[in-house]
């Protein structure tokens, strides 16, 4: 009796280093969900202080860095994703204009801006 516990627990051992193998397996093949991003370069609008955003929009995964002019139309989809945004120098608030052509456009003012 002793000799059958001992080898089921063996067995159930194995089983689950069996199981956590083939769960890693399968996430790596599938990939991380999160922290994959594209990052977009381009100035405020008003006092040229560079920004940075982030774009999902490629089906790429890597972590590729562009300036606004040469940035990949599937990357460039996903540019207004977190807009609008706020200039940490100015306060401006702005966002991405894609269409007909590429160009950052003021949408706004904040707190900060209209109490200085």
């Amino acid at each position: 009796m002793i000799v059958f516990a001992f080898c089921m627990g063996v067995l159930i051992g194995v089983l689950a280093t069996i199981a956590s193998i083939l769960l890693l397996v399968n996430w790596f093949e599938r990939g991380p969900k999160m922290g994959v991003y594209d990052t977009i370069r381009f100035p405020c609008p008003i006092c040229g202080e560079m920004y940075h955003a982030q774009s999902k929009g490629s089906s790429l995964k890597s972590l590729r860095e562009f300036n606004l002019v040469n940035t990949p139309k599937d990357v460039l989809s996903d540019v207004n994703r977190h807009a609008p945004f706020e200039c940490p120098k100015c306060f401006t608030t702005f966002k991405i204009c894609i269409y007909p052509t590429v160009c950052v456009i003021k949408v706004g003012r904040t707190e900060k801006e209209e109490g200085s």
